[in-house]
C-alpha cells in the first residue's frame, strides 16, 4: 500500500481484516496538517463499518445543525446539514484511521517515499527511502494510495474545467459560527469553523483567471476574500496561518486496475469540492479495491470479474460525482453567464441524473394490479457478494444509476423473475413477507414504484 490517508488506511485495514498481510509506505510523519475537513454523512456508515465509528465520536469533532448557503439567490439561507456530516481535524482523524490499521496487524514505513515499482510475476518489488536508507519490499499486489501526486504510471482525463483552491485559517471575535457557502462572479467560497478554534476560508477559482501578476499569492486571497461575504460580521479576524493552495481538478484514472495492482482514492478519481464528499469517495472506493483484491488473491480465476467490478465503479463514482457538481453549478443564476460557471454548468462528462416518480403510498389500492416496465433488464454482471466478487444477475433500468442485485437483502433479480403477470399489492405484500419485515416491505415496493421498476397496469384503466 503506497500511501497511508484515508483511502490508504481503509484499504490496509479492510484487507488486514480479511487475513492478509498489508505494509503500508506512507511520506509523512503522522499526526500532520491536512485540509478536506468536511466529511459528507456518509462516512458515518463507513466507519461503523470499519470498527472506528467509536473512535472518532470521542474525537468530538465539529457537527452543524445548519449551513448558510448564498447560491442561487442574494443573502445567506440556512439549510439544514445532515446530522451525520462532521468537520474534523484532519491531522487527527487521519492518524486514528491509520493506528486502528496497525492494530489489526497492518505494518507501516513511516516517514518513506516510494520511488519504483519494478513486476516479476507474480510479485513486484518496491523499492523505497525511509530513515535515509533504502529498503526494497515484495508484494503480490500494489495498492496506490498516494493521492493526486500518484505513484503508478497515470491515464487521466479531467472531468471538469481546471480549478485551484487557495485557503487560509483565521482566528477572532466575530467569525461565523456554522459553514458557509458563496457563489461569487468568478469564483466560489467555503468557510467553516474547524477543530482548535479556527476558520477555514477557502476560494475556488480558474487558475487561468486575470489577474495582477505582481500581486503574491496571499495578496490576492486577501482580495478575494474581501470582494465576499464569507467573513461578514468578523470585524475582528486575522489571517493566522500562511495562504495556501492546492489543485481542486475533478479527474478519473482510466487505468485503475492491471497486472496485479489497483489505485483508490485519488490516485484513481477525484471529485468537485463542492459535495464535501471527497474523504467519502475516497473511503467507498478503497471498501470496493478491498473486495476486489481480495477476490485477487483468493480467487485467482475470477480476476477478470474482480477487475471489471472496480473498474466499474470508479466509472460510476467518477460520472455520477460529476452529474451532482454539474446540476448544482446550473442551480446558480446571478452570475450564470459568466465562464467560470457555464463551463462547471456543463461538464462534458457528465451523464443526465436519473429522474424518479414521486409515488404515494396513500395512492395505493390492495387491488391495484401492477406489471413490470417493459424497461427492466436482467442481465448478469460483477456485484460484490459477502467478502468476493461474483458474476450475477442484476437489474437495470434507465431510472436507475446503476444496476442493483440487492435492495434491504432482497434478491432483486430473483423477485421480478418469480413475480406473476399483473399481479395486486396485495400479492407482492405476500410475496415479500418471507424475505423482508414489515417495514421493509412498503419501503421496497415504494423503491420499485418509485423507480419505474413497477408501473400500473395499464389494462385497468377505464
Amino acid at each position: 500500500m503506497v500511501g497511508g490517508g484515508p483511502a490508504g488506511s481503509a484499504a490496509a485495514l479492510r484487507l488486514a481484516q480479511l487475513g492478509h498481510d498489508v505494509c503500508v509506505l506512507e511520506r509523512k510523519p503522522f499526526p500532520r496538517p491536512h485540509v478536506g475537513e468536511a466529511l459528507s454523512g456518509g462516512v458515518g456508515a463507513q466507519l461503523e463499518f470499519l470498527g472506528v465509528a467509536g473512535e472518532i465520536e470521542r474525537a468530538n469533532f465539529l457537527r452543524f445543525d445548519w449551513s448558510e448557503l448564498s447560491w442561487s439567490m442574494d443573502g445567506f439561507e440556512h439549510r439544514p446539514m445532515n446530522p451525520n456530516a462532521l468537520t474534523v481535524d484532519r491531522a487527527l482523524f487521519d492518524q486514528i484511521l491509520l493506528n486502528a490499521a496497525r492494530r489489526a496487524g497492518v505494518r507501516t514505513v513511516q516517514p518513506a517515499v516510494a520511488r519504483l515499482a519494478e513486476r516479476v510475476p507474480p510479485c513486484w518489488h518496491i523499492g523505497a527511502e525511509a530513515n535515509q536508507e533504502s529498503i526494497s519490499i515484495r508484494a503480490r499486489f500494489v495498492v496506490d494510495a498516494s493521492g493526486r501526486a500518484g505513484f503508478l504510471p497515470r491515464q487521466r482525463i479531467e472531468t471538469s474545467p481546471r480549478t485551484l483552491a487557495l485557503y487560509g485559517y483565521w482566528r477572532g471575535a466575530g467569525l461565523p459560527m456554522t459553514p458557509r457557502i458563496e457563489a461569487g462572479a468568478q469564483q466560489w467560497y467555503w468557510g467553516s469553523p474547524v477543530p482548535g478554534g479556527r476558520y477555514n476560508a477557502m476560494v475556488f477559482l480558474d487558475p487561468n483567471m486575470r489577474r495582477d501578476r505582481r500581486a503574491t499569492l496571499q495578496q490576492r486571497y486577501r482580495a478575494l476574500i474581501e470582494a465576499s461575504h464569507l467573513l461578514a460580521g468578523a470585524s475582528a479576524a486575522e489571517l493566522k496561518s500562511d495562504v495556501l493552495s492546492c489543485d481542486a481538478t475533478s479527474f478519473e484514472d482510466r487505468q485503475c486496475f492491471g497486472d496485479g495492482f489497483l489505485k483508490i482514492g485519488e490516485a484513481a478519481f477525484a471529485i468537485d469540492p463542492l459535495s464535501s464528499s471527497g474523504v467519502q469517495a475516497a473511503i467507498q472506493s478503497a471498501l470496493a479495491a478491498s473486495i476486489a483484491v481480495h477476490t485477487v488473491l483468493s480467487k485467482p480465476e475470477a480476476t477478470p470479474v474482480a477487475r471489471s467490478f472496480y473498474a466499474q465503479h470508479v466509472r460510476h463514482a467518477a460520472a455520477q460525482h460529476t452529474a451532482w457538481a454539474a446540476q448544482n453549478y446550473r442551480e446558480h443564476r446571478r452570475h450564470s453567464h459568466e465562464e467560470f460557471w457555464r463551463r462547471r454548468a456543463t461538464a462534458s462528462s457528465a451523464p443526465d441524473v436519473p429522474v424518479r416518480r414521486d409515488v404515494s403510498r396513500q395512492d395505493w389500492r390492495k387491488d391495484s394490479r401492477v406489471v413490470i416496465s417493459p424497461d427492466v433488464e436482467i442481465q448478469n454482471a460483477p456485484c460484490a457478494v459477502g467478502d468476493f466478487v461474483e458474476l450475477r444477475p442484476v437489474v437495470s433500468h434507465r431510472a436507475l444509476s446503476r444496476p442493483v442485485a440487492f435492495i434491504c437483502g432482497l434478491d432483486l433479480p430473483a423477485f421480478l423473475r418469480t413475480m406473476p403477470f399483473a399481479s395486486t399489492i396485495s400479492d407482492l405484500e405476500l410475496a415479500l413477507s418471507p424475505a423482508l419485515s414489515e417495514q421493509d416491505i412498503p419501503r421496497v415496493l415504494g423503491w420499485l414504484f418509485e423507480h419505474g421498476l413497477l408501473q400500473t397496469d395499464v389494462s385497468e384503466a377505464p
